[in-house]
C-alpha cells in the first residue's frame, strides 16, 4: 500500500533518520518519546535517502526520458511513482522502507546486476520465407508535407499540446487514399547544439532551443507505405511527453486526443476541404479504415484513441501496430486486427508490457471478436531504433542505445544477435506493411506473416522473429481456468495462477517464482493487484514417458491444425512434444511433427523472459475426422522438464474480418470531501460513468475495482463492479475516517477499474481525496537561544498546543551562523557521541554547518512536549565563546507554517 502524506509536510520515521552514512539526532526526555539512533541502526543502501516524509534515489547514471515509468518498491510492495527531478527520483512516503528499490518496466535500478553467463543458443528451426514481400514499393512516387496548426487545449496541461504532422503522399493515385497514422513515444523534446548537444523534457522549448523532430523518425516506412497507395500522416507529440510525468495514466488519455483531433482534421478536410495546402486532400483520403501505428508510449495513445472512438466519428480504425508498447491500462481495443512488435533487447519498455495487448483482458481470456492479435517478438531489437530520430548516427538530437547491459552475451555491444539500426527498421517496416495489408487491403498473403505461420517476411535479411497469433479465424478451443478436466499420467498438470493475488482470487500456486517484470503473459499493472490472475497449465515432469491430455471444446471444421501456445523456462535444455488427437468417435491419431524447440528465449540473460511459442499440430487427412477434434495428448520429452501451456486454439488458412465492437466503456470519477468529526468509518460514493451503455436485454459487462487507500497499511481491496444494460451511472462506495483530532496525513484513496468481460475503460484512474478539517496544533520552543558550558548539554524544549495523532517528526538542521559568532566544529562534540551513531568523528574537524549533521525532534500520539539535546565535550582547553545555528523547517507544515530559528552559545573557557 502507498501511504502519501502532505507533500510539504516534514514527517519522517526515526529509524530512517540514518542513511548511507549520515548522522541522524535526537532526543526525547519525555514519556512516550522515541530514543535517539544508537550504533548498528540499519541504513538505507547507498543512493537512497529519507527526509522530511520524502524518499529520494539518486542514480548514478543519467535519467533520460523514455516510455518506461518509474517505480518505487518496498520488498515485494509497490510504493507509487516518483517524480523525476534529473537523475534524483522522489516520493513523499511516510513510512519506513525495510527494502528500497526502484524499478523500471521490469529492470531493477538501483543495483548492479553480476555479469552473467549463457547457454549457446539453441538452433532455428526451419522457416519459409514468404513470396511477397509486404515492404515492396509500390508504383507510386512520394511527396512530403508538413503542417503546423495552433495548438491543442487538453485539461490539465499547462500548456497547449502541439499540432504538427508529416505527411508522405502517394503522387498519382487515383480515387482516395487510405490514411495510416503514426505517433511516436516519450522522448527527449527538446534539444540544443545537434546531435552531440544538450537534450531536455521541457515544453515548450526554452529560447534557444529546438523541438526534437521525433514525429520525422518513421520515414522509412512512411514512403514505402505512400509508394503502394497510403496516405501517411506522422504527428509530433513533444508536447504531451514534456508534461505527462506526474498523470496517472502516463499521458494516454491526452494522446488518444491528440489523435483523435489529426483523425478530425484529416476527416474534415477530406470532405470539406480547407487543409494548409488549399484543398488538395477533399475527396481524396479514406478514413472508413485507418491504420493507426504507435511506438512506446505512442501504443497505448493509439490503442487507447481506438478505444475512446465512437461509432458516430467520421472515422473507422481497422487495424493497429504497436511497437515496444507501455500498457499501464491493461485492456484491448475491441474489434480491431493489432500486430504488437516486442523487441527482446528493449532496455527502455523492457518487460514487454505489450504482450498484454495479445493475451485479452485479465481474468477473462482473449477477447472473442474475430480480431487477430499478433505478437512478433523481434530478436536483437532494441527499443530506441524503431525511429530514426532516436537513433545515434541518424538523429539530428541527442540519441542512444538503449539497451543498458554492453556486455550482455545477447543484446550487448558488438553481438552478433543484435542488429543495425537499417536491419531493426527493415523489421518493423516488413510487419506494419504486414498488418496494413491484411486490416485494409485484405490481402490474404499477408496473413501467414501474423498467424504465427513459420513463415518470415522477404525483406528482414538475417533478422530472427518468433511470431505467435490468438483470434481472427482461430477459435480457441481450451483455455486454464475455464473448468475443462484435465487428465495427468506419469506427470503432474495443474493450472497455476500467472502471478499472486492480493485477495482470494488466486487459482492454484503461481505458475513460478521468477519476477513478474520477466513473465509478459502473467504481468499485473502495479495498482492493480486484487484483480484474478491469468491462468496457465503448468506442467511437469521427472522422467521421460508420461503424459497431459487436454479435453477440446468448439467446432474443429475448416482447420487444417491445432495452434498451442507454450512457455518454458528459459535456460532449460530444449524440449520435443509427442502428439496424440482423438476425434469425437474415439479415433486415435499419433501426428508425426518435427521436433521443435518450445523455447528459444535464452537463460542468463538480464532479460530471462517466459514467453510462449506457438507451436502448430497439423491435422490428419485420412482416418480421422479433423472436424470433431476432442481432446489433445501431449507427450513432452526429456528426463526432467517443465512447461505452461497458454490455450489451444483451430488454426484456418483464412482472413476473416472483425466484427466492429463499441462495448460500454466506464471511467472512474474524482471527489474532494472533509473528514468530519466524531470519529468513526463512513462511506463516500465516488462516481463512475458509463459511455456508450449496452443496450436492453443484452448480457450485463463488468469492470474490477480496487481501491488502494494511500493513509493505510490495510491490504487492498478488490471486487468486481457489473454495469447492467441501459445504465449511464453507478457509483463505488469508498470508506474514509473521521475524528477530531488533527492528522499529519490526508486520507487519498485511488480507485482504479480495470477491462472486464464486455467493456473497455476511458479514465480509469479516479480518487477521494479527504480534506482534514481538524486544526493544527502550533508548535513553539521555550526559548530559541540557550546556553551550556562545556561538559554539558544544550537542550531545547518544543512544545505542541494539542495532540496529534499520528508520530510527528521534524529535521534539524545546523547552519552556517553568517558572523554571528565563532561556530562549533564536530571536535566540540564527544566521540562517543559519534560512535552511538555508529559513524566516526570527521578528521580532521569541521564545522557543524559542513558535517551533513541532520538532527530531528520528534513526538508520539497523544504526546505534546519533546528536547532536542546536543552535548558538548570537555577538552580542557582555553578557548572563546562559540555556538551553533540551527534551522527547524516544516515546509509550508501547517503545524510549522515558517521556519524556526534555534542557537546554542557556549561561553568562553
Amino acid at each position: 500500500m502507498r501511504i502519501r502524506p502532505r507533500r510539504t509536510r516534514a514527517v519522517i520515521a526515526a529509524s530512517l533518520l540514518l542513511c548511507a552514512g549520515v548522522p541522524l539526532v535526537g532526543a526525547a526526555d519525555t514519556a512516550g518519546a522515541a530514543e535517539p539512533p544508537v550504533a548498528g541502526a540499519a541504513a538505507l543502501p547507498p543512493g537512497w535517502a529519507f527526509a522530511a516524509g520524502e524518499l529520494t534515489w539518486t542514480s548514478p547514471v543519467p535519467l533520460r526520458m523514455g516510455g518506461a515509468r518509474y517505480e518505487f518498491r518496498d520488498g515485494d510492495r509497490t510504493l507509487g511513482i516518483p517524480a523525476q527531478d534529473g537523475d534524483v527520483l522522489r516520493l513523499a512516503v511516510a513510512a519506513t522502507p525495510a527494502e528500497p528499490s526502484v524499478w523500471a518496466a521490469g529492470r531493477r535500478l538501483d543495483v548492479v546486476a553480476p555479469a552473467r553467463t549463457t547457454t549457446p543458443a539453441p538452433p532455428d528451426e526451419p522457416v519459409a520465407t514468404a513470396t511477397a514481400d509486404p515492404a515492396e514499393r509500390g508504383p507510386y512516387r512520394t511527396r512530403r508535407r508538413a503542417y503546423e496548426l495552433p495548438g491543442l487545449e487538453i485539461a490539465g496541461y499547462p500548456a497547449p499540446v502541439e499540432v504538427v504532422g508529416e505527411v508522405t503522399e502517394p503522387i498519382g493515385r487515383r480515387g482516395a487514399a487510405p490514411l495510416v497514422l503514426l505517433l511516436h513515444g516519450r522522448h527527449s523534446t527538446c534539444y540544443r547544439g545537434g546531435p552531440g548537444g544538450e537534450a531536455s523534457g521541457d515544453w515548450p522549448c526554452p529560447a534557444g532551443w529546438k523541438p526534437v523532430p521525433s514525429q520525422t523518425g518513421y520515414r522509412y516506412v512512411a514512403d514505402v507505405l505512400a509508394s503502394q497507395g497510403y496516405l501517411t500522416v506522422s504527428i509530433a507529440a513533444n508536447g504531451v511527453n514534456g508534461q505527462d510525468a506526474f498523470l496517472d495514466d502516463g499521458g494516454a488519455s491526452a494522446r488518444s486526443q491528440l489523435v483523435r483531433h489529426h483523425l478530425g482534421l484529416w476527416a474534415r478536410w477530406a470532405s470539406d476541404g480547407g487543409d494548409p495546402w488549399g484543398g488538395r486532400f477533399r475527396a481524396r483520403v479514406r478514413l472508413d479504415e485507418v491504420v493507426l501505428v504507435g511506438h512506446s508510449r505512442g501504443g497505448e495513445g493509439v490503442a487507447r484513441a481506438t478505444i475512446d472512438s465512437d461509432p458516430d466519428d467520421p472515422w473507422a480504425i481497422a487495424g493497429l501496430v504497436l511497437i515496444g508498447p507501455t500498457a499501464f491500462g491493461r485492456q484491448v481495443p475491441p474489434g480491431v486486427h493489432t500486430t504488437v512488435i516486442l523487441p527482446f533487447c528493449d532496455g527502455d519498455v523492457s518487460d514487454l508490457q505489450g504482450q498484454q495487448y495479445v493475451d485479452g483482458v485479465a481474468g477473462a481470456g482473449p477477447v472473442a471478436d474475430g480480431a487477430l492479435r499478433t505478437s512478433v517478438v523481434a530478436l536483437g531489437t532494441n527499443h530506441n531504433y524503431f525511429n530514426t530520430e532516436w537513433t545515434p548516427g541518424l538523429s539530428r538530437s541527442p540519441a542512444w542505445d538503449d539497451w543498458f547491459a554492453p556486455d550482455d552475451p545477447r543484446c550487448g555491444d558488438r553481438r552478433a544477435e543484435r542488429l543495425t539500426p537499417a536491419e531493426q527498421q527493415a523489421v518493423g517496416r516488413a510487419y506494419v506493411t504486414a498488418l496494413v495489408d491484411l486490416a485494409v487491403a485484405d490481402d490474404a498473403s499477408a496473413l501467414p506473416l501474423l498467424d504465427g505461420s513459420r513463415v518470415r517476411p522477404a525483406g528482414i535479411g538475417r533478422a530472427s522473429t518468433r511470431v505467435h497469433a490468438v483470434g481472427g479465424a482461430k477459435p480457441l478451443l481450451y483455455a486454464p481456468g475455464t473448468g475443462a478436466a484435465v487428465r495427468a499420467r506419469g506427470l503432474s498438470a495443474e493450472e497455476c495462477a500467472g502471478y499472486e493475488v492480493f485477495g482470494p482470487f488466486s487459482i492454484g500456486s503461481g505458475c513460478t517464482e521468477r519476477w513478474f517484470e520477466l513473465l509478459p503473459h502473467w504481468s499485473p499493472t502495479f495498482t492493480v493487484e486484487t484483480a484474478p490472475a491469468p491462468v496457465a497449465l503448468a506442467v511437469r515432469w521427472r522422467r521421460d514417458g508420461g503424459s497431459v491430455t487436454v479435453p477440446l471444446t468448439g467446432s474443429t471444421a475448416g482447420a487444417d491444425a491445432l495452434d498451442l501456445r507454450i512457455a518454458g523456462e528459459p535456460g532449460s535444455a530444449p524440449t520435443a512434444l509427442r502428439v496424440r488427437l482423438r476425434d469425437a468417435s474415439g479415433r486415435i491419431a499419433d501426428v508425426s511433427v518435427a521436433p521443435a524447440t518450445l523455447w528459444p528465449y535464452w537463460g542468463q540473460s538480464p532479460l530471462d523472459k517466459v514467453l510462449a511459442k506457438q507451436f502448430r499440430v497439423p491435422l490428419p487427412t485420412r482416418g480421422f475426422d479433423r472436424t470433431a477434434v476432442t481432446s489433445i495428448e501431449l507427450f513432452p520429452s526429456g528426463a526432467a522438464g517443465e512447461l505452461w501451456l497458454l490455450d489451444v486454439a483451430a488454426h484456418r488458412p483464412a482472413l476473416t474480418p472483425p466484427t466492429a465492437v463499441f462495448p460500454p466503456r466506464v471511467s472512474a470519477g474524482r471527489v474532494t470531501v472533509e473528514e468530519g468529526d466524531g470519529g468513526g468509518v463512513r462511506t463516500v460514493d465516488v462516481p463512475v460513468t458509463i459511455e456508450r451503455p449496452l443496450p436492453g436485454g443484452a448480457t450485463p459487462a463488468q469492470v474490477w475495482v480496487q481501491l488502494s487507500d494511500y493513509s493505510s497499511d490495510e491490504p487492498r481491496v478488490g471486487f468486481p463492479l457489473t454495469i447492467p444494460p441501459g445504465v449511464t451511472s453507478l457509483s463505488v462506495p469508498v470508506p474514509i475516517r473521521s475524528d477530531d483530532v488533527f492528522s499529519p496525513y490526508y486520507q487519498s484513496v485511488q480507485v482504479t477499474l480495470l477491462a472486464g468481460p464486455g467493456a473497455v475503460t476511458g479514465e480509469y484512474i479516479g480518487r477521494l481525496d479527504v480534506i482534514e478539517d481538524d486544526p493544527a496544533p502550533e508548535l513553539t520552543v521555550d526559548a530559541s537561544e540557550v546556553t551550556a558550558a562545556e561538559g554539558d548539554d544544550l537542550v531545547w524544549t518544543f512544545r505542541l498546543s494539542d495532540t496529534v495523532d499520528a508520530d510527528l517528526f521534524w529535521t534539524v538542521r545546523p547552519v552556517a551562523p553568517e558572523g554571528r559568532f565563532p561556530e562549533l566544529d564536530t571536535d566540540d562534540l564527544p566521540a562517543e557521541w559519534f560512535e552511538q551513531l555508529g559513524i566516526l568523528r570527521p578528521e580532521p574537524a569541521v564545522p557543524l554547518s559542513q558535517a551533513e549533521l541532520f538532527l530531528w525532534i520528534q513526538f508520539a500520539p497523544g504526546q505534546t512536549e519533546t528536547t532536542l539535546t546536543l552535548p558538548i565535550g570537555t577538552d580542557m582547553r582555553a578557548e572563546p565563546a562559540e555556538g551553533v545555528a540551527l534551522v527547524l523547517e516544516g515546509f509550508d507544515d501547517p503545524v510549522v507554517p515558517n521556519p524556526i530559528e534555534l542557537v546554542g552559545l557556549v561561553p568562553a573557557s
